[in-house]
């Protein structure tokens, strides 16, 4: 396994909680040596799609 190159990762999880399928997730936790993931849970929707 490689060295990390980054010594924390944010992972942002917006519209789903997919792991299988995420690249963004696999490369965060594969580069870092540290991962927080985040999902904000908000009743504000609407039409908005970004939370």
């Amino acid at each position: 396994m490689p060295q990390p190159r980054h010594r924390l990762a944010i992972h942002w999880f917006r519209r789903d909680l997919r792991l299988s399928d995420n690249m963004a997730l696999w490369n965060a936790v594969e580069n870092a040596e540290e991962l927080i993931p985040l999902y904000v849970l908000s009743h504000w929707q609407g039409t908005h799609h970004w939370t």
